[in-house]
């Protein structure tokens, strides 16, 4: 499993810290040596030390943690890996001197990692109430404040970025599952959670399910967190809307130009010819016989163009279309038609030819 640089050091209480422990996870003696035991300026009070099963983890601000080994090595992928390596008897804390070993985690910051166990808790008192009754004892609560409570989305944005990176460094893929049932189901924020993991293959979906809507509709504090934690993100969704709004201008000679084309003639039909002519008819029936009905569709094109080079997402797009095509044809058989080649026009737009992914 590769390991990630934001991986942790590890400090026991005999004082040996395992040299190079990520890439070389077994330690020999030729790979010990003594490092000060470090000590927390404060303990965090909602992670106190309360059973011989705790650890300590220690920030890189120095906060303190004290959090239960069996907790963190069945969320934590790294946890359960290091912890199966065995021990020697120096490295074993005291058990009668209530004593437990820090683990340091030297690139996460205290309310990252804070934020990371408050959801892992919700997480573990989520799966507690799935295995109760449907009616369990009245009055029970989860031993823990609701995370929405402790954790207003605005609280979770300023520490979103942190977070993320110390769950991904630690192999912890339950915050990140948690973090998309909190945050706002959309588009935007999917891409967010995507590029903050780095996850190109997510990030390219997520990044397909944005088209619709208008760059300038990202949410602010999307925006904010991807500028300060993953820039080359957001110029990539940038530059994919942006290229998305160049092929617009194919789009309406696609229209204009019938390509494809789907009314299934290059003339008005045989009823719209009759007694006299329709409306649409009379109106091109100067023109020569293979010109009418591409200048009566090359008109409407340009309306059609004008509609979906302003339109800023694609939802209401059809609407307008048919809107437009009744507004300004009368005869309901040539707007029928023209419809179903501009809406052909609009699907293969947006399925093919705007681009697809960053």
């Amino acid at each position: 499993m590769p390991l990630s640089p934001n991986a942790p050091v590890f400090v026991s209480r005999s004082q040996n810290t395992i040299n190079n422990a990520l890439p070389k996870p077994v330690a020999s003696s030729s790979t010990v040596f003594l490092n000060p035991q470090p000590t927390p300026r404060v303990i965090h009070p909602s992670y106190i030390h309360q059973s011989l099963d705790d650890i300590l983890l220690l920030t890189s601000d120095n906060v303190g943690f004290y959090v239960s080994l069996a907790f963190l090595t069945r969320y934590s992928g790294f946890f359960a890996d290091f912890e199966s390596f065995p021990q020697s008897d120096g490295e074993k804390a005291d058990a009668d001197k209530f004593e437990c070993e820090t683990r340091e985690v030297p690139n996460a910051t205290s309310l990252g990692l804070h934020l990371v166990l408050d959801a892992l808790t919700e997480v573990e008192n989520m799966a507690l109430l799935s295995t109760l009754p449907h009616d369990p004892l009245p009055g029970f609560k989860p031993s823990s404040k609701p995370f929405v409570d402790q954790w207003p989305l605005e609280k979770v944005y300023n520490h979103l970025g942190d977070a993320v990176k110390l769950a991904d460094a630690y192999d912890i893929p339950e915050f990140s599952a948690y973090m998309r049932i909190v945050l706002p189901s959309t588009a935007w924020h999917q891409y967010l959670m995507a590029a903050l993991s780095e996850n190109e293959t997510l990030a390219k979906t997520a990044s397909t399910l944005t088209l619709p809507y208008h760059v300038e509709n990202m949410p602010p504090e999307v925006v904010s967190i991807l500028y300060k934690q993953a820039p080359n993100f957001l110029m990539r969704i940038r530059s994919l809307h942006k290229r998305k709004r160049k092929s617009l201008p194919g789009l309406t000679l696609a229209m204009i130009r019938a390509v494809p084309m789907a009314d299934g003639t290059a003339d008005f039909a045989k009823k719209c010819k009759r007694n006299g002519g329709c409306s649409s008819y009379v109106r091109y029936e100067h023109l020569a016989p293979d010109l009418r009905w591409k200048k009566f569709r090359a008109d409407a094109g340009e309306t059609m163009g004008d509609i979906t080079e302003n339109a800023k997402r694609d939802e209401g797009v059809e609407r307008l279309m048919r809107r437009a095509i009744n507004d300004h044809v009368d005869c309901q058989v040539c707007g029928a038609r023209l419809l179903k080649t501009f809406d052909y026009a609009w699907q293969n737009w947006k399925t093919e030819w705007r681009p697809q992914t960053i």
